[in-house]
C-alpha cells in the first residue's frame, strides 16, 4: 500500500471508528443496569456483583509475609455468607499489597467451606492496574472464544476488604475444575502453570491429573526434534493442531506481548487425557492492541510455537487459520459495541470522575483495535500473490480486500 493510500486509509479508519463509538457509547449507557444484589450467574455480566472479603489480623500478618500462601477469609455476597474460604494475593507485575489495592484469588472450597459462588469453586479478582479501561481482558477471552480456544470467563465487581472500599475489579473465572469440565467434557487430566516463567522444556506447576499421566517431557521432546518430517507427525499426535494454530494465531492477531507466542508467558497447558492431546490456553489478557504494527508472522518466543512454524505444514495451516480469524472474528465495529456496553453496566457502580477516565481510555482502545485490523488487512494485502498461489483465500475474498484496501468496511 502506498504512503498516500495508507494516509487516506488512516482517516477513513479514524471517522468510522469515531461514529461507531459514539453510537455504540450512547446506546450502551441507555439501559445501563445497576449493581447486583443476588449471585445467581455471577458472568451474566448484566449487574455488578458486589464482594465483601474479611481476613483476621492473623490472616492479614501471614499474607504480608508469604503472599501466595492461603489463608482463612470470610466472603459476603448478595446477603449471602461464605464462611471458611480460602484466599491469596496474586500478581507479578501487577501485584499490590493489602494496605494498597491488591489482587486476590479465592478458592472457595479450599478450608471446608461446601457452597460455591455462581457455580464456581475457584476465582480471581484482579486490580487491573495496567489497564485503566478494565475491558481488555474480557474483550481478549470473547475473541479467544469466538477462535474456538477455551478462555475463562470475565466480568466486573466491586471489592471491599474488611469494610474498605478497594474499588472495581475484574472478576475472572478460575482455571478450575468448572472450567475443564465445560471447555473439554472432563477436568480428569493434568493443568500446567507457568507460574516461573517456565516454558514446557522446563518445570511447570502441575494440577491434578494423576501420577500415571504422562507429563509435558513428550511434548518437549517432540517440539525439539531435528528431523522436521518427524517433528511434525509427533506434533500432530500431541496437539490439537487446528486449536493450536487459533490460539497461536489469536494471541499474535490481539497483540498479546506478554503471552506465549511472544513471551513464553500467561499461558496454561491442559493434557485432554480423553483424546490425550496437549491444549494451550490464554491468561494475563490486559495489555492488547499496543503494537498495531506488529508483524502477522513474528518472530515467536514459545517452544512449540517456534517448533510447529519451523514445519512447511505448520506454516501453511497457521496462515490459513490466520486469515479465517481476522476475517472472522477481528471485527472492530463489533468488539466495540460489545465493550461499551460492558462499560455502561459501571454507570451506577463507580464514580463519575472514574467512568469519564475509563471511557476516555477506552476510547483510545477502540481506535488501536481498529487500527490493528487495517494493519493486518495491509500485511495480508500485500502477500496476496503468495495467498492467491497457495489458495488460501477464494477469488472472491481476494476481490473484496483489493477493492476495499481494508476488509472490515466490506463487513
Amino acid at each position: 500500500m502506498k504512503k498516500g493510500q495508507r494516509a487516506a486509509s488512516m482517516i477513513i479508519l479514524l471517522v468510522a471508528s469515531a461514529a461507531i463509538i459514539s453510537a455504540s457509547v450512547l446506546h450502551a449507557f441507555s439501559f445501563a443496569p445497576k449493581p447486583a444484589s443476588r449471585c445467581h450467574d455471577i458472568f451474566d455480566g448484566r449487574t455488578i456483583l458486589v464482594l465483601e472479603l474479611r481476613i483476621s489480623p492473623a490472616s492479614s500478618d501471614s499474607l504480608r509475609l508469604k503472599s501466595r500462601k492461603y489463608v482463612s477469609a470470610q466472603l459476603f455476597v448478595g446477603g449471602e455468607l461464605f464462611q471458611n474460604i480460602g484466599l491469596h494475593l496474586k500478581g507479578r507485575g501487577t501485584f499490590q499489597p493489602l494496605e494498597a489495592k491488591p489482587s486476590f484469588t479465592l478458592n472457595l472450597l479450599k478450608f471446608g467451606e461446601t457452597k460455591k459462588l455462581g457455580g464456581q469453586s475457584k476465582i480471581h479478582l484482579n486490580n487491573s492496574a495496567e489497564d485503566s479501561t478494565f475491558l481488555q481482558e474480557q474483550i481478549g477471552a470473547r475473541l479467544f472464544q469466538a477462535a474456538g480456544v477455551p478462555a475463562p470467563k470475565v466480568v466486573h465487581a466491586l471489592v471491599t476488604l474488611n469494610g474498605r472500599e478497594l474499588g472495581l475489579y475484574i472478576l475472572k473465572e478460575g482455571f478450575s475444575e468448572e472450567f475443564l469440565a465445560r471447555s473439554f467434557g472432563n477436568a480428569d487430566g493434568a493443568l500446567y502453570d507457568n507460574e516461573g516463567g517456565h516454558d514446557v522444556d522446563q518445570a511447570m506447576k502441575r494440577h491434578g491429573g494423576n501420577c500415571r499421566e504422562a507429563g509435558l517431557e513428550r511434548l518437549a521432546s517432540a517440539a525439539l526434534e531435528p528431523d522436521l518430517d518427524l517433528r511434525w507427525r509427533r506434533l500432530s499426535q500431541l496437539l490439537d493442531s487446528e486449536q493450536f494454530v487459533s490460539f497461536a494465531a489469536m494471541e499474535i492477531i490481539l497483540c498479546h506481548w506478554d503471552g506465549y507466542a511472544l513471551a513464553q508467558n500467561n499461558f496454561r497447558v491442559y493434557h485432554d487425557p480423553g483424546r490425550d492431546k496437549y491444549i494451550f490456553l490464554p491468561s494475563g489478557m490486559d495489555q492488547l492492541f499496543g503494537n498495531a504494527r506488529l508483524p502477522w508472522r513474528p518472530q515467536m518466543s514459545g517452544l512449540v510455537c517456534r517448533a510447529f512454524l519451523e514445519v512447511p505444514e505448520g506454516r501453511r495451516l497457521f496462515e490459513r487459520r490466520f486469515r479465517v480469524l481476522v476475517d472472522e472474528v477481528l471485527n472492530p465495529a463489533r468488539i466495540v459495541r460489545e465493550a461499551a456496553s460492558s462499560l455502561a453496566t459501571l454507570h451506577d457502580a463507580v464514580s463519575s470522575h472514574f467512568l469519564a477516565r475509563a471511557t476516555e481510555d477506552a476510547d483510545e482502545l477502540y481506535t488501536q483495535i481498529f487500527q490493528r485490523r487495517l494493519e493486518l488487512d495491509a500485511q495480508l494485502l500485500h502477500s496476496s500473490a503468495n495467498v492467491m498461489k497457495g489458495s488460501f483465500l477464494s477469488q472472491e475474498q481476494m476481490n473484496r480486500y483489493a477493492q476495499t484496501e481494508t476488509g472490515f468496511y466490506a463487513h
